[in-house]
């Protein structure tokens, strides 16, 4: 049982990897797409930021890479505000996704505890 629970992960993992990989090769995004879409917020470009790498480290499938949003923050902002809206981002996500894993996960861990004992 177990074992078939992390093979099924392991290629759930694979398939989203996958998938988000070719919707990021189909929509085709490159840091200056993102570099001009993200300044055009003006002053509040590191908040537009810091929502966009929410989003990117929180969504599965989606096609905005991560990788490409940290280093327009590195190349757009100042090294302060660069360091502060990541922060932002990532602690943002954890609280996210720790809500999400805490109301969704805990069917999976009662359904573990469940089991008969012979």
């Amino acid at each position: 049982m177990r074992k078939r629970l992390i093979l099924n992960l392991i290629l759930l993992y694979i398939a989203l990897f996958s998938l988000g990989y070719l919707l990021q090769k189909t929509f085709n995004f490159t840091v200056d797409d993102l570099e001009s879409a993200v300044s055009s917020f003006g002053i509040f470009a590191p908040l537009a930021y810091a929502i966009l790498l929410t989003l990117g480290l929180s969504v599965p499938m989606n096609p905005l890479p991560d990788y490409l949003l940290v280093n327009l923050a590195a190349l757009s902002f100042s090294p302060q505000a660069a360091i502060a809206a990541t922060f932002f981002a990532h602690s943002a996500t954890l609280i996210l996704n720790y809500y999400v894993a805490r109301t969704f996960g805990r069917g999976i861990f009662k359904s573990f505890g469940k089991r008969s004992r012979i």
